[in-house]
């Protein structure tokens, strides 16, 4: 009986992630895989989750970071630097 209503509460999950996000992922990867460029697909994928975890959590960051602008700043350097280094080691591995 716990697996029923396991199963109902997975029913009751509301996604808080937008639609036209969601849609402008799908789009952009759909592009991105008909012109067979995998690795723009990884990083958009990577990009947008990074993103929503901001997104679905910019509450609980922001009091969590009480005003200050240092730990805004480093979450956002910290991606920005992801990107950075993932970009080159793609471009490496073609080269």
């Amino acid at each position: 009986m716990a697996e029923a209503s396991n199963t109902l509460a997975l029913g009751s999950v509301i996604l808080s992630i937008p639609a036209w996000h969601i849609a402008l992922y799908i789009a952009i990867s759909a592009i991105f895989m008909l012109m067979q460029q995998r690795r723009l697909c990884l990083i958009t994928t990577y990009l947008f989750t990074f993103y929503w975890g901001f997104y679905i959590y910019a509450d609980e960051f922001v009091m969590v970071a009480s005003d200050s602008t240092l730990a805004l700043s480093s979450y956002i350097i910290c991606g920005m630097l992801l990107i950075v280094l993932s970009l080159v080691a793609f471009l490496q591995e073609r080269g």
